[in-house]
Formats: C-alpha cells, sequence, structure tokens
C-alpha cells in the first residue's frame, strides 16, 4: 500500500466548495467597495449611493441566462481555440518536456517516484495555465480583428451569457488537454518506475498506524503495522522501497526472527 492514504472524493469536495463560495463573497464585497469608491469620487457620496444600487438592480436580470445562448457561444469559443491549433503547441511543448524529463530524471534515486510524479504535474500545471492565460488573452482582440464580435453582439444575448459561455468553452478545451496530459504522464511514470524487488523479512520494524517515528522517516498509513525493507538485489536500480504490512497471523512454533510463516498483508 502507498505511504500516505489518499483523501477520497468526499472528503475533500466539501471543503473546497466552502472555500469556493467564501472567496467569491469575498471578491463580490471587494467589488462593491471599490465600484462604491469610485462612484464617489466621480458622482460624490448622494448619487454614488444610487450608482451603487442601481446596478444590483441591473444585474439581477442579468443572472437568469439561457443554457443554449451559452452553450452557442462555449460552442463558438471551442471552435476559435481549435481553429487558432493552439492545443497543438501545447502538446508540442508538453511533448519536449517529457523528453528532456525522461533523459535527465534519476530513477536510482531513493525516492524517483517523488521526482516523476512533480515534474509530470508541474508540468501539466504550468501548460495548462500558459493555454488558459494565452486563449482568454486573445480572444477578445481577435474576434475585434475578425469582426465576429459584431454579429455576437448585434444577436439578443446578454453580456452575461457571453462572458459566461467563453468561461464554459475555455473550461471545456482546458479539461481536455488536462486530461490527454493526465493520461499521457501516467505512462510516461508507470515506464519510467516499472521495476521488481524480492521484500525480505529480515528486518521488520514495529510502528504505529500513523506515526512519524519510523526508520523511513515516513508517516505511516494509519492501518500500517510493521515496516519492512525491500533488497538491493536489483542491479538495474540499486535502492530499496519501504513497504507497509499488517501481521494477521503468526503460526505457532514458526515465528523464526525472520518470522517465517507470518501472514502478511
Amino acid at each position: 500500500m502507498g505511504y500516505e492514504e489518499f483523501r477520497d472524493f468526499q472528503s475533500w469536495f466539501a471543503p473546497a466548495l466552502l472555500h469556493l463560495l467564501i472567496v467569491l463573497g469575498v471578491c463580490a464585497v471587494l467589488g462593491t467597495v471599490v465600484s462604491a469608491l469610485i462612484s464617489v469620487v466621480r458622482y460624490g457620496p448622494g448619487e454614488a449611493f444610487y450608482k451603487v444600487w442601481g446596478g444590483f438592480f441591473r444585474a439581477i436580470p442579468d443572472m437568469v441566462v439561457s443554457p443554449r445562448r451559452v452553450g452557442a457561444i462555449a460552442r463558438l469559443a471551442i471552435q476559435e481555440t481549435l481553429r487558432r491549433r493552439v492545443m497543438l503547441v501545447a502538446f508540442a511543448m508538453f511533448a519536449l518536456a517529457l523528453l528532456f524529463g525522461g533523459w535527465f530524471l534519476d530513477p536510482n534515486s531513493d525516492h524517483p517516484e517523488r521526482t516523476y510524479l512533480g515534474f509530470v504535474l508541474a508540468g501539466t500545471q504550468f501548460l495548462v495555465l500558459f493555454l488558459g492565460l494565452l486563449i482568454s488573452t486573445f480572444s477578445l482582440p481577435q474576434d475585434i480583428q475578425n469582426k465576429t464580435i459584431y454579429t455576437v453582439v448585434t444577436k439578443p444575448i446578454k453580456a452575461s451569457e457571453i462572458v459566461l459561455g467563453r468561461i464554459v468553452g475555455f473550461l471545456a478545451v482546458g479539461t481536455v488537454l488536462l486530461a490527454a496530459m493526465g493520461t499521457i504522464s501516467l505512462l510516461f511514470v508507470l515506464t519510467g518506475l516499472s521495476h521488481s524487488h524480492d521484500v525480505s523479512f529480515s528486518k521488520i520494524v514495529r510502528v504505529e498506524p500513523n506515526s512519524t517515528d519510523t526508520d523511513s522517516g515516513r508517516r505511516a498509513s494509519d492501518n500500517a503495522y510493521y515496516e519492512l525493507l525491500s533488497e538491493r538485489n536489483n542491479t538495474q536500480t540499486g535502492h530499496r522501497h519501504r513497504i507497509e504490512a499488517q501481521l494477521t497471523e503468526i503460526r505457532r512454533g514458526e515465528s523464526g526472527p525472520g518470522l517465517t510463516g507470518a501472514d502478511f498483508v
């Protein structure tokens, strides 16, 4: 089993959703305060009050959007992104990063999984952020240059639907790109770290579940009871791994120094 237990979807989704709502609330308050200050400077305190409240009342109808119109704008954003071939550039950069990573990453280190996972996760993160920044920044100038924005704003469509449709389209492109990069990264990590070891029972250390007081210095899982070390018998890698095990049974008369006859899971 792994060194640390992974959190499932239910355990992190609710706190993440709460943090998102808090951030949105803080942004709404800050936006209102900044708008009020700008209105006070431009129009005075009395007129600024009516300007801010008028903005609130005008924003309420914009909250009601049409999924059909939003989907049409999102489809247009996806088509424009594919037409510019930005995804091909991102894939080419990602392939070059994996190529150089395969040359310079050291699979013989004590923790090669950290090196590989850190490399692919950082590369995927920066490339997806770069792609999102690129397509969102040059989207509106390209529409103005190609005069496609005039065919959109003249339709019976709200400004909020245009913005939301753009966001949905860019999110769809980023999601597809992230899924493809994740699949390629998984194959890269599996092929780079694939090897075998024989487990030696000559050194078995009793550890407390979820404890950091271990020979390897790593935190034990909440269901681990023993820490074993694999042999350095792999001539290609020359390293060993830490293995967590749970002792389920020791048959009487067979529990010697190496715990021969012990059943582990």
